[in-house]
């Protein structure tokens, strides 16, 4: 895929996946740090809720 933009996804029931044109590399603007993909189920409710930021 071009500018790798679909390579950490996780994929369930959703077909193969589809691209059109390029993506920038984000580390390209700013340095971070990928948390996999299976993982951000549990990160997203472990955050969410009434006061959390």
């Amino acid at each position: 895929m071009p500018g790798g933009a679909w390579r950490q996804y996780v994929y369930v029931g959703s077909g193969t996946p589809e691209t059109n044109g390029t993506v920038v590399e984000p580390r390209t603007y700013h340095p971070y740090t990928l948390d996999p993909a299976a993982d951000v189920p549990a990160l997203v409710l472990a955050g969410a809720g009434t006061g959390r930021i």
